[in-house]
């Protein structure tokens, strides 16, 4: 089933009581139930391939996220995982963040089998999805801005890094550093 025909055949009152046991308590229902409006009077783009996928643990809370049957070993960084990871998860399907795709294509992608063999019910997978893709703005604009933004500062960060601009460290020096800030800021609480 695709979200749209979730969207469409799932009533707000199942969708809200949805959003209030997942969420505990949304502040936000009533922009919530303003995306709920727009989804319902926009139109499907065409799929590509992308399934959503929802994850609710107590360590995690939420996660909505897609899959499209790339395989773990299949992502170009992949060969800079330990011989241990690639073993174990050379074979799982990629993840990928879904919030910034546009709404149009949240309507035509088709809800992961394993949302039901989860027994999510219908209103609690639109739930998720309301929560998920208004996460960075309550209109599909808001959050098409926001991804551009966002991919303008990445690019010119990984500009800067290439041109030897910006300063770049390892993993261990950043755990240093971290460790450092950590252990000077515990200091001046002790002298307090």
């Amino acid at each position: 089933m695709k979200l749209y025909q979730l969207i469409r055949s799932t009533p707000w009152p199942d969708i809200k009581k949805a959003m209030l046991r997942i969420f505990k308590k949304d502040s936000y229902l009533e922009s919530h139930m303003c995306v709920f409006a727009q989804l319902l009077e926009m139109s499907p783009s065409r799929s590509k391939g992308m399934r959503i996928n929802i994850s609710i643990t107590k360590e995690t809370g939420v996660d909505v996220y897609g899959k499209d049957g790339t395989l773990v070993k299949e992502m170009e960084d992949f060969k800079y995982f330990d011989k241990k990871y690639q073993h174990e998860h050379g074979n799982d399907e990629q993840s990928f963040a879904i919030e910034f795709r546009p709404w149009s294509q949240w309507l035509a992608m088709d809800i992961d089998p394993s949302c039901y063999e989860n027994k999510r019910t219908n209103a609690e997978i639109v739930a998720c999805c309301l929560y998920e893709m208004s996460f960075m703005g309550y209109t599909d604009a808001e959050v098409q801005t926001c991804g551009k933004r966002l991919l303008k500062r990445v690019n010119k960060a990984m500009k800067d890094i290439k041109s030897g601009k910006a300063k770049t460290y390892t993993m261990d020096e950043v755990k240093e550093k971290l460790h450092q800030r950590i252990k000077d800021e515990n200091q001046k609480r002790l002298r307090k």
